[in-house]
């Protein structure tokens, strides 16, 4: 056996009756899913799976992952410590200014954002004569901008509807890996 260990944010709980147990809700990024499946594989109620929980009291909250070089970002640090190693919040917990910004500096996302809005990377190549030799978080802010509807990511903290669209735009892309979207 293999032993492994999954961070993850505690969220909620249920109580269960009729079984008298009390089921824990925690939560793992989308993108830990294979991790998380590799390491524990697919839950089996009617057989369950032992496992330890324990809290995390050292690492700051929101953080969440494993600290090797698999997991830095493009600039080298880790992706769950912050640079001056100051406490941080969830991402959740971040104005949607904020959560726009640190999506921009996610390549898959940025990709994601291209390959289903195309029409928006010809029209600001194109119709803005944005050079595609443009720094790409320039393009990729455009797009972004154009996609939901703002001319500032400040909005998205200030306008509900454009926060509302913020908001699904997140949903579609967290639902990507299961070729459907919620309403």
């Amino acid at each position: 056996m293999t032993a492994a260990a999954i961070s993850a944010d505690f969220v909620d709980t249920k109580r269960i009756k009729g079984r008298k147990v009390l089921q824990i809700v925690c939560e793992v990024a989308l993108e830990q899913e294979q991790r998380v499946m590799e390491a524990l594989g697919w839950p089996n109620p009617a057989s369950g799976l032992p496992v330890a929980i324990a809290r995390i009291q050292d690492i700051p909250q929101g953080a969440d992952g494993p600290t090797d070089a698999s997991c830095t970002s493009d600039k080298g640090t880790p992706s769950n410590t912050s640079a001056k190693g100051s406490d941080r919040r969830s991402f959740r917990e971040m104005p949607r200014s904020q959560q726009a910004a640190l999506k921009l500096s996610d390549r898959d996302f940025c990709k994601w954002l291209v390959d289903t809005n195309p029409d928006l990377w010809n029209k600001n190549v194109r119709d803005r004569g944005i050079d595609v030799l443009t720094p790409s978080e320039i393009l990729y802010d455009a797009i972004l901008k154009d996609k939901i509807g703002i001319a500032s990511k400040k909005e998205l903290d200030t306008n509900p509807d454009a926060a509302g669209r913020w908001d699904r735009l997140l949903t579609d892309y967290d639902m990507r890996s299961y070729g459907e979207c919620r309403a």
